[in-house]
């Protein structure tokens, strides 16, 4: 979670490298954790990756997530 909630800080203040980073390193210790999922989506959005995003809205959605955030982002890359 630690981990996570770093990269949200970096994704918000710029560094979206750093953010992607701590979002694999946060799946790295748990792969089911579906917040870094939506997180690292969020980043690969905002930079115009819409297949990676997809793929980690995807991912949380799979994995059970009752954020609707993965829903809605995966909608607005289908749009």
């Amino acid at each position: 979670q630690a981990y996570a909630n770093r990269a949200l800080v970096y994704r918000n203040m710029g560094p979206q490298a750093q953010a992607i980073a701590d979002y694999n390193a946060a799946l790295q210790i748990n792969p089911s954790y579906d917040v870094a999922y939506i997180g690292r989506g969020n980043v690969y959005r905002m930079a115009g990756q819409d297949d990676q995003a997809f793929n980690d809205f995807d991912r949380a959605i799979q994995l059970g997530t009752t954020d609707g955030r993965a829903y809605h982002n995966r909608g607005l890359i289908y749009q």
